[in-house]
Parts: structure tokens; C-alpha cells; sequence
């Protein structure tokens, strides 16, 4: 037979993998959303010739800063084609 403190241990094993488990859920949906929006901000960049503010070689650095540095870009650096 399993102990009180046995049975309390498994279930906090337990508990804590749903955590790791639950985590990647959220996480890599994010992640690979965040990686889209990083392709076709770079994408963006290499096309275009004119911005509304700086040039190529500050936008692409920016957009390797994450979260922000795409989505940055994407509000005031994209001028139009």
C-alpha cells in the first residue's frame, strides 16, 4: 500500500509535468506565430526601397529583436513599394 505522503509526492509530479505540458501549449503556437511575422517582416525589408523612417540596414537588425522589433517595423518603418 502507498504511503499519505507517497500518493502526495506522485501527485505533485504530476501536476507539475501538466504545468510543462500546458506551457508548450501556449508556447509554441506563439513562437511560430512570432517567427512568421519575423519572415515577412525581413521579406518586407529585402523588397522594399523606400521606408517611412530609416533604411535596410536598420530595420533588419531591429527585426531580430523579439518580440517587438517585427511589429516595430511593420508600424513605423514600411513606407510604401
Amino acid at each position: 500500500m502507498m504511503t499519505d505522503t507517497k500518493v502526495k509526492a506522485k501527485d505533485q509530479k504530476l501536476q507539475q509535468r501538466y504545468r510543462k505540458i500546458r506551457r508548450r501549449q501556449i508556447l509554441v503556437p506563439v513562437a511560430i506565430a512570432e517567427l512568421i511575422v519575423q519572415g515577412l517582416a525581413i521579406r518586407s525589408i529585402l523588397h522594399r526601397s523606400s521606408f517611412k523612417r530609416g533604411n535596410k540596414f536598420v530595420w533588419l537588425p531591429v527585426t531580430l529583436i523579439q518580440p517587438i522589433g517585427p511589429w516595430l517595423y511593420f508600424r513605423y518603418g514600411r513606407g510604401k513599394k
